[in-house]
Formats: C-alpha cells, structure tokens, sequence
C-alpha cells in the first residue's frame, strides 16, 4: 500500500512541472538540476511510478526481497525529479528497507521453527 502511495507521489510530482509552472519554478529552486532535464523529467517520473509499482505486484507475487531491490534504487533515482515532492522518496526508501528486514526476521522464524 504505501509502495502504491510513493509511485503515485512521485507520478504527481512529474505531472506537475506540466501543469503548474509555478510549481516548478519553486521545485528548480529546491532541485536545480531539474531544469536540466526538462520535459524528459515527467517521461522519467511516469516510469519511475511504473516501476515502483511493478516492485508492488512482484511484492504480491510473494518474491519480497527482489521487490525492495527494485524499489530502492527505483526511489533514489527518483530524486533526480525531486522525489515525489520528497515523501515519495521517503516512503519508497523507508518501504523497501521495511520488506529486507521483515525478508531476515521470516527467514529466522522459519528456520527456527524447522530446527524444533
């Protein structure tokens, strides 16, 4: 769910330097190298989202530890459009190292539970 809320976050945030010029006159003074990429900066973001949600339905698919390898890298490079105003980086880092430490602690308990 809140691997869902990131990829929407940072698909809203490419969205935005289209439909709010104002916005992305402030989001340049946070980023400046947003100006750099220009329109490629919403393409990017699109995919960006995509991507992230494809690590959501890979998260569903039960493969847990390949879904956070997707998503952090996926919400590091998302900075290079401001991140999803920031929270969306946020929540995408924060989820992925969430999945990789809740990956260790089952494959714990499951190993314990097979040494009984």
């Amino acid at each position: 769910m809140l691997l869902t809320i990131s990829a929407a976050l940072i698909w809203f945030n490419a969205e935005a330097f289209l439909l709010w010029p104002d916005f992305y006159a402030a989001w340049v003074g946070l980023f400046p190298w947003v100006a750099e990429l220009g329109d490629l900066s919403f393409i990017l973001g699109v995919i960006l989202g995509l991507v992230i949600d494809m690590g959501v339905v890979i998260f569903a698919f039960g493969f847990r530890v390949e879904s956070a390898f997707i998503v952090l890298p996926t919400a590091i490079i998302s900075l290079l459009i401001g991140g999803g105003f920031l929270a969306g980086l946020i929540i995408a880092v924060l989820t992925g190292i969430f999945i990789m430490m809740n990956e260790n602690v089952s494959q714990a308990t499951e190993s314990q539970l097979a040494s009984r």
